[in-house]
């Protein structure tokens, strides 16, 4: 027997009509690395309009620029190697999943999993078999037409080591999306079959996710440029198609003339990288940019009031927590770890840094992820106690350790290092650049680093699975400080095959409970993205997630 899902088409927005404005470009503070992060959301019920998703019907425009200034500049834009929530928001714009979010649905909550180039699909009752029911007349933007073959081929180039055009490098990157792929099947033009070797319940919601994104692009364009420059100048079958990119200023996508939906409302989107914080919001109260990206700082909120700026937030799984290193003899103690929960002031950190804009954690399942309980109790800021702890664990004078952070976090970790300071930890800071940062992160935390610290988190539960199980040690993967736990792990493996999702939920929440009992790390908050939109932007609809959809924005002036 078979589940079959209802379909629902994307977006209908409302009929277009015409004005005649272009809008011109920005100029100055530009920058290059950000702060590009890694990704986490879900939710189900409980889900309520928001301002910004009600529709502004009869608009008149044609020609709209829309100019977007981004926190960092943005890699090659090939779907399948890369990654981060910055570049997303690039590669949304032309690119397009067999089943994705919808991120323009203008509810809180997760997004709900919507057909896009796949006009429905079925999955067995063993949960292993995926077929999808794909979209007719749909064009990549060089005009060659999307079917199933073409999806085998996108596949096949992530996961086929013996595919003639197999490119190890998107491998590396999105190995986590095809790892328990079994087989490839094309019915007919437009059906295809995936089978799994196992139940994978969360297989089509990682496929939405942005490390690795699932981007269908053009194979003709990959047989007649070569992998490695796929991303110079990417043929996907998106709303917009590109136009250039010019590393460190800007990257430029034009609307499609022959896209197979409802056409986008504007006819150009520049994004501008802007890792400047300050430049980034003065051109925004300037008007030389339409939005912003965030993060804004708090402190520059009533300048962006007093200029009119709508300031747009978002309850999304954008957790920043710090790993601790498990093979460290000093803080390999499970005292020693709840110490430093216990000693630091994640509220105090949140007001004083982020204002509203910053929630304390208290689970490493990140807000809004399917399995979050709201009401999951973390560790109270308690110093006192922290200390306790600390001479229990036979250092009543306290230790030494150090924390490597990206500039980015450097304020976070002045933060950090009083509050350690206070119950006698004294915390050096290794501050590196973003780059420098994200390679060691990667790599795993050595002596003399005690801590470390990211922001990540996705809409789909199983981000807790790629930092926490003992397989995933670097450089099999991203639980850089070593923890493990053998019950964390087979929990972990009954989420996984879990069908149903009440099932996968619970073994999630018992994987939450035991990091919160081993301390094995600090979620520190959650923020929730302030992102500034100039007052004559209209149409934008914030999701509960990394990044958003621009095809509804267009300019009202």
């Amino acid at each position: 027997m078979k589940t079959r899902r209802n379909e629902k088409e994307p977006w209908q927005g409302p009929k277009i009509s015409r004005r005649d404005m272009l809008k011109a470009s920005i100029a100055g503070g530009l920058g290059l690395a950000g702060s590009g992060a890694i990704s986490a959301i879900l939710s189900g019920c409980g889900r309520e309009t928001t301002p910004e998703a009600t529709p502004i019907q009869s608009v008149e425009f044609e020609g709209d620029t829309l100019i977007v200034g981004l926190n960092s500049d943005v890699p090659p834009l090939d779907p399948h190697r890369t990654l981060g929530w910055t570049t997303m928001i690039v590669t949304l714009t032309m690119g397009e999943h067999l089943v994705s979010e919808d991120l323009l649905t203008g509810m809180r909550g997760t997004p709900p999993l919507i057909p896009v180039l796949a006009k429905s699909w079925e999955v067995s009752a063993d949960g292993r078999e995926y077929t999808f029911h794909l979209r007719k007349g749909v064009n990549f933007h060089d005009g060659t037409p999307f079917n199933a073959e073409a999806v085998e081929f996108n596949i096949r180039r992530q996961w086929d080591e013996d595919f003639e055009y197999y490119f190890e490098p998107a491998a590396r990157t999105s190995f986590w999306d095809y790892q328990y792929l079994e087989d490839i099947e094309v019915l007919d033009e437009h059906t295809i079959k995936l089978t799994l070797s196992q139940p994978w319940g969360e297989f089509l919601r990682m496929n939405c996710q942005s490390w690795g994104q699932q981007f269908m692009i053009s194979p003709k364009h990959v047989k007649e440029v070569g992998n490695d420059a796929v991303g110079e100048a990417p043929v996907m079958t998106g709303p917009f198609r590109f136009v250039e990119r010019v590393p460190g200023e800007r990257m430029v996508v034009e609307r499609n003339p022959d896209y197979w939906g409802p056409p986008a409302r504007p006819a150009k989107i520049i994004f501008r990288p802007m890792a400047d914080v300050p430049s980034r919001v003065a051109a925004l109260v300037a008007g030389d940019v339409d939005i912003a990206q965030y993060p804004l700082p708090w402190d520059s909120k009533e300048e962006l009031e007093a200029a009119n700026v709508k300031i747009s937030t978002c309850d999304g799984p954008y957790l920043l927590f710090m790993s601790l290193n498990h093979k460290d003899p000093v803080i390999g103690k499970r005292e020693v770890r709840q110490a430093i929960n216990m000693a630091i002031d994640k509220e105090g950190l949140c007001k004083s840094i982020y204002g509203d804009w910053a929630v304390p954690a208290s689970s490493m399942l990140p807000a809004n992820s399917p399995s979050y309980d709201p009401y999951f109790q973390g560790y109270s800021y308690d110093p006192e106690s922290a200390r306790a702890l600390l001479s229990e664990a036979g250092y009543p004078d306290g230790f030494s350790t150090q924390i490597m952070i990206s500039e980015v976090y450097e304020a976070i970790g002045v933060w950090i290092q009083r509050n350690l300071r206070d119950v006698g930890i004294d915390l050096a800071i290794n501050k590196l650049d973003f780059t420098t940062f994200g390679g060691k992160w990667a790599a795993g935390l050595e002596s003399p680093n005690g801590m470390t610290m990211a922001s990540w988190g996705m809409t789909a539960d199983y981000w807790i699975d790629l930092v926490t199980r003992s397989t995933r040690w670097p450089p099999a993967g991203v639980n850089n400080g070593w923890y493990a736990n053998s019950e964390v792990d087979n929990l972990l493996d009954k989420a996984e095959t879990a069908i149903g999702f009440e099932e996968r939920k619970d073994h999630y929440r018992q994987v939450a409970q035991i990091l919160h009992d081993d301390a094995a790390f600090v979620p520190i908050f959650n923020f929730r993205q302030p992102t500034g939109l100039a007052q004559y932007v209209q149409g934008f609809v914030r999701p509960d997630e990394d990044w958003f959809d621009l095809r509804t924005v267009y300019i009202a002036k």
